[in-house]
């Protein structure tokens, strides 16, 4: 079951009060999906999401991808027209130019942290 293994690793990384923020990547997503629909994440931030996922009242979503990643772009449009945030990093899609490591990218996520989930 993907939620009690979920909780196990919760209670293995010693967050136990509080809900934690979720960053995926890919078709990892899926496994984040129950854990939202539980609202058992505070947030959850998705680069390079494989699919559109529902919005979530309880949980702020937030998706990346980058200005090579032609696969995500039409889900971020559907994403953004879902009330979610989506944010396109220039220059970046590819394992030679990693988003994690982009202005774009660090900038956007202390906002989404500092204005979401506060």
């Amino acid at each position: 079951n993907k939620i009690r293994t979920f909780q196990l690793l919760f209670r293995l990384l010693g967050i136990r009060g509080g809900k934690p923020v979720l960053v995926t990547v890919g078709s990892s997503g899926k496994y984040a999906l129950p854990l939202l629909e539980r609202s058992m994440i505070k947030g959850w931030i998705w680069v390079s999401p494989v699919h559109v996922p529902p919005p979530s009242p309880s949980s702020p979503v937030m998706l990346f991808y980058g200005e090579k990643d032609v696969k995500s772009r039409p889900l971020c449009e559907r994403a953004l027209a879902e009330g979610m945030r989506c944010v396109m990093v220039r220059g970046v899609g590819s394992e030679e130019a990693p988003i994690e490591s982009h202005p774009t990218w660090i900038t956007n996520v202390r906002n989404y942290l500092l204005d979401s989930l506060t």
